[in-house]
């Protein structure tokens, strides 16, 4: 059975996600895309040409259909209550970094997704790149030897 994946805001981060779960087998449906953007459709006409229902707000979404993923990447200041609300309707959460504004968010949050049965992931530009996800299992393996201080630099075209 596929997944069913909910885009939360994809004007500007979020619109990798979008392209990436429409052009590659990822393992579910793109099923929703909630964002406030009048022009969605235009800007993005895989929408269009997938059938993905569009709405304005989370409740609108889920008062007529469910997600088993939601993926967050809207301003910062509104992952707090759409992570609440995404877990409150049995979806699962990958959200964009950070998190959100407190460290009491963050326990408040992951106390949350514990008593939903769900899981809260980060998303944070490169952490699921093949490459960075390597280096990360070499390290560990202890392929390197045992690290004593590890620095990185990454430089990127924004």
């Amino acid at each position: 059975m596929r997944s069913r994946i909910l885009l939360v805001s994809v004007g500007m981060y979020g619109q990798k996600y979008l392209a990436e779960a429409t052009q590659h087998d990822v393992g579910g449906d793109v099923v929703g895309v909630v964002d406030i953007a009048p022009d969605l459709e235009k800007r993005f006409p895989v929408i269009r040409e997938k059938g993905i229902r569009v709405c304005r707000d989370l409740e609108a979404f889920f008062s007529e259909d469910e997600a088993d993923l939601a993926v967050i990447s809207s301003p910062i200041h509104l992952h707090t209550s759409m992570v609440r609300t995404c877990l409150q309707h049995g979806a699962n959460v990958l959200c964009e970094k950070p998190l959100c504004l407190t460290e009491e968010e963050t326990r408040s949050l992951s106390e949350a997704a514990r008593k939903a049965g769900r899981f809260l992931a980060l998303g944070w530009q490169l952490n699921y790149d093949r490459a960075v996800l390597s280096l990360q299992r070499d390290i560990l393996s202890g392929r390197f030897g045992r690290p004593l201080r590890l620095r990185c630099l990454h430089a990127m075209r924004r």
